[in-house]
């Protein structure tokens, strides 16, 4: 499991022979964030569309144009991420990428073209700011910053955008 690499690029606080928090899987630096991105993106990508629902067709474009939505490069290190490990109760995030270096995202998407829309934004809005507050959580004692996105197939905004109304959206092309 990659929990075990060592950390690269850890912040202060942090040994560089050592996981940042073995407690959750998906809390990771330097190498092991890369690795862990190339391990995910193999299997999440390639995945037949046979097998795909709404949401998880949204998590991929999410993916793949991760570096035009965030305007850089971002390590994918958590997909369908338990927020806290052993409590499903707790909640299942949808995509958690890092830069490697201290700097996390959170990202919660929801497909909502269709049935209460207005229920579906408001309810990954919280999603997105909880599991937001969990990862802050955990990452307090490194000093690390955290950010919450939701992403969404809204009829009227589509795209990535932050969990407050009226924030701009990007739309990535292929939603266009």
């Amino acid at each position: 499991m990659t929990a075990s690499l060592p950390v690269l690029a850890p912040l202060p606080g942090a040994r560089s022979d050592t996981v940042l928090c073995p407690s959750h899987p998906c809390i990771l630096f330097g190498a092991a964030a890369r690795q862990r991105d190339a391990e995910l993106r193999a299997r999440v990508l390639p995945a037949s569309s046979a097998l795909l629902y709404n949401e998880h067709v949204l998590q991929r474009i999410c993916i793949l144009e991760s570096h035009w939505l965030f305007g850089k490069p971002l390590c994918l290190v958590g997909w369908e991420w338990p927020v806290v490990p052993g409590w499903l109760h707790r909640g299942v995030g949808d995509l958690l990428f890092t830069d490697g270096f201290g700097h996390f995202v959170v990202v919660e998407v929801k497909s909502i073209v269709t049935g209460n829309r207005n229920r579906k934004r408001n309810r990954v809005e919280e999603q997105a700011h909880c599991y937001k507050a969990h990862v802050c959580e955990l990452l307090e004692p490194f000093g690390a910053s955290v950010e919450a996105y939701v992403f969404t197939d809204d009829r009227k905004a589509p795209g990535l955008r932050h969990p407050v109304r009226g924030a701009p959206v990007r739309t990535p092309p292929s939603m266009a």
